[in-house]
């Protein structure tokens, strides 16, 4: 546990909000609790009382994927939980930017990804969020060739960023700059595990070692099929297609 979780509080301890069901943690305000079909495996999403133009109903504070164990769990919200008042409006309290950057990435075209990762880089102002921001258009700049740019994109990366979730992501910037060594990446599982094996066969292509780069991407795709949604994962999917074509 990190410092930032030491300071966490949870009322409610262990209790959570039933599928479809709503918990009303203070007047007005109601919980819900959807799944995700992914290692980050649930949503959390609010429904608050609300009035707009002088009707009466809710707000919606997020509203999950589309997915069908959502979609049934939010008729049964329709049919239960709003006492009859009409949804009066949805809010919508963040977006990645960097996941346009990552569909041009993931299709190949690196110009426009490193157009877009440039302007995310100008929201990126947490440590994880700059953390995933570089990876991604570290990776961008160095397939176009851009190395002067790539490496300087390195210099805020620090020994001593506090880092929550994007631990994988930190390390492998590290080994970019000759901080860490590639022996030390052994150990991972999971989400862990494809993200970490994307980023040293994109260390090895980076040195020329192509070989190399493919047996590890080949590694993810045959051995992690239950990470398929992983950003990686993907990413190793779409270079084996692009060199099979080749």
């Amino acid at each position: 546990m990190n410092r930032l979780e030491q300071q966490l509080h949870f009322p409610f301890g262990d209790t959570l909000p039933a599928p479809g069901d709503a918990l009303e943690v203070a007047p007005g305000v109601r919980w819900l609790r959807m799944p995700l079909p992914f290692a980050l495996d649930h949503v959390n999403l609010w429904l608050l009382r609300d009035r707009l133009d002088g009707r009466e109903g809710w707000t919606v504070v997020d509203c999950c994927i589309t997915h069908d164990d959502a979609k049934a769990q939010w008729e049964q919200v329709f049919a239960n939980e709003l006492e009859g008042l009409p949804i009066l409006r949805v809010v919508v309290t963040h977006m990645h930017p960097d996941h346009l950057g990552l569909a041009h990435y993931l299709s190949g075209n690196f110009e426009k990804a490193a157009d877009a990762y440039k302007r995310c880089m100008e929201f990126s102002k947490n440590p994880d969020m700059l953390t995933a921001t570089t990876y991604w258009y570290y990776l961008t700049l160095s397939r176009l060739g851009r190395t002067a740019e790539a490496k300087a994109l390195l210099a805020p990366i620090t020994s001593d960023m506090e880092i929550i979730e994007n631990g994988s992501y930190y390390r492998l910037l590290r080994l970019y700059k000759g901080e860490v060594a590639a022996e030390s990446f052994t150990g991972a599982a999971g989400l862990d595990a494809v993200t970490t094996t994307y980023g040293l066969a994109r260390w090895h292509a980076m040195e020329g070692r192509d070989e190399q780069a493919t047996t590890l991407l080949r590694e993810i795709v045959d051995g992690h099929a239950q990470q398929w949604p992983a950003f990686a994962y993907i990413a190793a999917e779409a270079e084996l297609a692009r060199k099979a074509v080749r």
